[in-house]
C-alpha cells in the first residue's frame, strides 16, 4: 500500500506541476498579445508622423528646408515614387 500512495503522491505532484506551468504559459501569451498590441500602436503611430513629415518635407519645392535626419529617407521615397510611375508607363 505505501508503494501506491507514493506513486499517487508523484503523480498528484506532477499533474500540480502541468497545471501551473499551463497557467503560466497561458499568462505569458495573454501578456505577449498585450506587448505586441502596444507595439503595433507605436508602429501605426510612428508611420502618420512619418507621412506628416513627408508631406511636409518631402517633394514640395517652397516646403521649409528639410532637416538632415529627414533627407535620405524623403529622397528614396521620391525615388520610389518616380519609379512607380515609369513602371505604370511601362504597362499601358
Amino acid at each position: 500500500m505505501e508503494q501506491a500512495e507514493k506513486v499517487k503522491a508523484i503523480a498528484v505532484n506532477a499533474r500540480n506541476r502541468v497545471i501551473e506551468k499551463t497557467k503560466e504559459l497561458k499568462e505569458n501569451a495573454a501578456i505577449k498579445r498585450q506587448i505586441q498590441s502596444c507595439e503595433a500602436v507605436i508602429g501605426k503611430n510612428l508611420m502618420e508622423i512619418g507621412k506628416k513629415v513627408y508631406a511636409q518635407y518631402g517633394e514640395d519645392k517652397e516646403a521649409p528646408v528639410m532637416p538632415d535626419a529627414f533627407e535620405k529617407q524623403c529622397a528614396a521615397i521620391s525615388n520610389a515614387k518616380r519609379a512607380i510611375a515609369d513602371l505604370k508607363k511601362e504597362l499601358k
